[in-house]
């Protein structure tokens, strides 16, 4: 009896070993030692191209001239130079690990061919293309199967395709629109207007008198004509406007002044924005301009008896609500 189960005891670990041996053979990993080193090596400093391309053929080109990243596919408008530093950082940051395979059919299996893809980024730098990644498949909670381009071996790495997503709009900085609020001296609206003095905010009407305004009230007010809430940019047309809707201008530390006109958008819900200092024309909602257009400038008055809890938010700091 004890024979018996010996037997079949070794039957089954030359089942295991054959099985074993089957599949790494069916996965082309003659062996399953570990790299530790850079999927990809290139200097993040030098790049200054970054092509991504999606499974579908969609592609984004983002370019650094003259030190700042731009988008050339939204005529050149201003990338987040934060997010394009972190894509390069991961990147970068990219380790081997152990092999999950090396074949030519995995790499059509697990989409990391060079013609069969989810995600393909490549690193460009002066003219020459310094790195390629291919990303496909999903390897587990944020990880995917990738190959560096050139190379046998895939790996599973932790990644998101959403880091490097072909889409203009993920990579637009849209800060551009508007200006840091602290440095805010002056607002000019239609009525009246509203000027710093140290940590205090003045108000001025169309009625002559000058009054000490609420701190809290007018650095919400400043910081949503300071930061308009856009959510889309084309380069303005060359055409002539019609009569903006609605105009202000905001005076800043280092005397430069920006006006901000209003024109009807294509739909009664949007409006177009553009600043006299930039050739872009930003959409924003028609709501966000109505909540400046219907304050009662009266309002800020600050009240006798209310405490200014506030004081010294008037450097823009004290509210985050956008325009």
């Amino acid at each position: 009896m004890k024979r018996a189960i010996t037997l079949l005891g070794l039957v089954l670990v030359v089942q295991i070993v054959a099985v074993a041996v089957l599949w790494a053979h069916r996965m082309g990993s003659p062996t399953a030692a570990s790299d530790q080193g850079p999927l990809l090596s290139f200097d993040r400093n030098a790049v200054d191209r970054i092509n991504l391309v999606d499974g579908d053929g969609h592609s984004l080109e983002i370019d650094r001239k003259k030190g700042k990243w731009v988008v050339p596919a939204a005529d050149g408008f201003p990338a987040d130079g934060s997010k394009v530093k972190q894509l390069l950082t991961t990147l970068d940051s990219l380790k081997k690990g152990v092999p999950v395979a090396v074949s030519g059919d995995s790499r059509r299996r697990l989409q990391v061919g060079d013609d069969h893809f989810e995600r393909r980024i490549r690193l460009k730098a002066g003219g020459d293309t310094v790195a390629t990644v291919l990303l496909g498949d999903s390897a587990g909670a944020r990880r995917l199967y990738a190959r560096s381009s050139g190379a046998d071996a895939i790996y599973a790495v932790r990644f998101g395709l959403w880091e490097a997503a072909p889409k203009a709009k993920k990579w637009l900085d849209m800060s551009v629109a508007g200006v840091d609020p602290s440095t805010v001296d002056r607002a000019d609206l239609k009525g009246y207007k509203l000027v710093r003095k140290k940590d205090d905010w003045m108000l001025s009407t169309g009625d002559g008198k000058t009054e000490k305004a609420d701190s809290g009230d007018a650095a919400t007010l400043v910081t949503q004509l300071a930061r308009p809430d856009v959510s889309d940019v084309t380069r303005a047309g060359t055409t002539a406007r019609q009569d903006a809707v609605y105009r202000y201008t905001l005076d800043l530390h280092s005397g430069k002044h920006v006006t901000f006109s209003f024109y009807p958008g294509n739909g009664k819900d949007s409006l177009y924005l553009e600043r006299d200092d930039q050739p872009w024309r930003y959409t924003v909602a028609s709501k966000a301009l109505s909540r400046v257009r219907k304050t009662d400038p009266h309002s800020l008055v600050a009240k006798a008896g209310k405490a200014d809890a506030t004081a010294g938010g008037g450097k823009g700091d004290a509210a985050s609500g956008h325009g």
